[in-house]
């Protein structure tokens, strides 16, 4: 009776310490999995950023090309006009060809 109470402390001891490696093992890889996932987080990240910047990039560029066609356009428009006026003035162009010079802009 005492060999199989010695036994059984035995055999519940080798299970207690099998679970706690086990159980260590287990913390050991959720570790490892915590961390991978905040690397690619981290790497994820820095690539949206990355993006994020392009973006405006492209954004800052689209708005200067934007302005500066829209800065030509009026300078044409206003040039055309002068232009215009001046023929006008001078009596080479009748008042309906201008205006019609002026609505096709």
């Amino acid at each position: 009776m005492i060999a199989e109470k010695d036994n059984e402390v035995t055999r519940v001891r080798s299970e207690y310490y099998r679970l706690v490696e086990q159980f260590k093992k287990q913390v050991k890889e959720k570790q490892e999995v915590v961390e991978q996932l905040t690397m690619e987080d981290t790497a994820k990240m820095r690539q949206l950023l990355l993006l994020r910047n392009k973006l405006l990039d492209f954004e800052k560029k689209n708005e200067k090309l934007t302005n500066d066609t829209i800065r030509n356009m009026e300078t044409t428009n206003n040039e055309l006009r002068t232009l215009a006026q001046d023929k006008l003035k001078a009596g080479q162009v009748g008042v309906s060809e201008v205006s019609e010079n002026i609505n096709s802009m």
